[in-house]
């Protein structure tokens, strides 16, 4: 059973249907839930590993790929326990490992791809590519988007329910 509630729980199944259909003969890592935490005065992405311990995430160069979500700290509640609150899914993508059938950069590709996997959860409303995508975070701009490096953000609504205890 599940311990994920609330945006948490419709944050899961995202990870788990991208995880599954997203990249698959790469090296790809989708993270899910992802917080932003202050490390020596910058932005740091990070995810939860255990009871106490975070990972960051835009630094793991054991994958050809990484991706993670964080939501807005604000939802809206939409009627009864139905709730909704935008979500950014941020991706970094070796463009040369993951689309390794093709020499030219295939930016729209890794787009294209996320978009037609994602659509079944949520829907899509902004596309930031290149380093606008990550400025926030502290990232080396060449590990952003500098050949083969692509970075993007893709954000949307997202609805979910809290079910009543």
């Amino acid at each position: 059973m599940s311990n994920y509630k609330g945006i948490d729980a419709q944050i899961e199944r995202l990870k788990n249907h991208v995880q599954l259909r997203l990249w698959t003969s790469q090296k790809f890592k989708f993270y899910g839930r992802a917080y932003v935490n202050q490390i020596n005065g910058e932005s740091v992405p990070e995810v939860f590993v255990n009871n106490k311990d975070y990972k960051e995430v835009l630094t793991d160069d054991n994958y050809d790929a990484v991706g993670f979500v964080i939501p807005d700290n604000e939802a809206t509640l939409v009627k009864g326990n139905q709730w909704e609150c935008n979500i950014s899914m941020y991706f970094l993508v070796n463009l040369s490992k993951i689309y390794s059938d093709d020499d030219s950069r295939q930016v729209e590709r890794s787009h294209t791809d996320v978009i037609n996997i994602v659509n079944h959860i949520f829907q899509p409303d902004r596309l930031v590519s290149g380093f606008d995508a990550v400025s926030e975070f502290r990232i080396k701009q060449h590990k952003a988007d500098m050949q083969p490096y692509h970075a993007f953000m893709i954000s949307g609504l997202i609805k979910y329910n809290y079910s009543k205890c």
